[in-house]
């Protein structure tokens, strides 16, 4: 049979203590790192739609710069001929007031 002594005895509570302290400590900090990380689904969902819509918009917008471009292009070619008809008509008017 062994015999333990108090010394050793109060030794060994000390320690259980401590051990009992710093697990109350790492079930406190368990906790607060659950607790941190339960948004984090609702936070991945949210990036997910978000990406999602800057997906959709950019193809919206390369959409819309194509059709600008179009129009743009158009416009162009009107103006052109309409330079052209100018020319044309002061150079007509030119020749009638010559005559």
């Amino acid at each position: 049979m062994i015999i333990i002594s108090d010394p050793i005895l109060n030794q060994i509570l000390e320690e259980l203590k401590q051990m009992n302290t710093r697990i109350g400590t790492l079930e406190k900090d368990i906790k607060q790192v659950k607790t941190n990380t339960e948004d984090i689904p609702l936070i991945k969902q949210a990036v997910l739609e978000t990406l999602e819509m800057a997906k959709r918009n950019d193809t919206s917008q390369k959409s819309f710069e194509r059709k600008v471009s179009a129009d743009l292009n158009t416009h162009e070619h009107s103006i052109d001929i309409l330079n052209r008809r100018q020319l044309k008509l002061e150079a007509d008017m030119e020749s009638l007031k010559n005559r």
